[in-house]
């Protein structure tokens, strides 16, 4: 899956998932996977800069996504055993009780940023919010 970062649409591998996700010949933008339960975001020159893994989303749409997570995540790991197994954050944003709080990691070459499922940064909301999702990119 890490290797489709950095890809135009018109590599084979990038292609094969938009059909197998159902995106038609010629339509631009992301390209999601709903029953795999991740998508590929795509710049404007239609080349994959990030790819978000999600657990289920129930009325979101997506499945969960089955495959293995970076850093031996898992969906149900708290914010404490996610920052047990990959360390503190570079940055966690969000969390104003208008967004999801995420943290930021690097981790070269790539990026990643997991969000939660809590919209508050406190430690008594951390301590019981799971991995909502996890977006990774390539370092810039």
């Amino acid at each position: 899956m890490l290797g489709l970062l950095g890809r135009p649409m018109s590599d084979p591998r990038v292609d094969a998932w938009a059909q197998r996700c159902g995106l038609r010949p010629g339509q631009l933008g992301n390209i999601m996977c709903n029953d795999y339960g991740f998508e590929l975001d795509m710049d404007s020159s239609m080349t994959v800069t990030s790819i978000v893994l999600y657990a289920n989303e129930g009325g979101g749409g997506f499945s969960q996504y089955a495959g293995s997570l970076p850093g031996g995540l898992a969906f149900t790991d708290t914010y404490p055993v996610v920052v047990g197994k990959l360390g503190q954050p570079l940055e966690l944003v969000g969390g104003s009780g208008a967004t999801e709080v995420s943290a930021r990691y690097s981790a070269p070459p790539y990026e990643l940023s997991v969000t939660f499922t809590t919209w508050y940064k406190s430690a008594e909301y951390l301590a019981r919010a799971t991995v909502h999702m996890i977006a990774i990119g390539l370092t810039q």
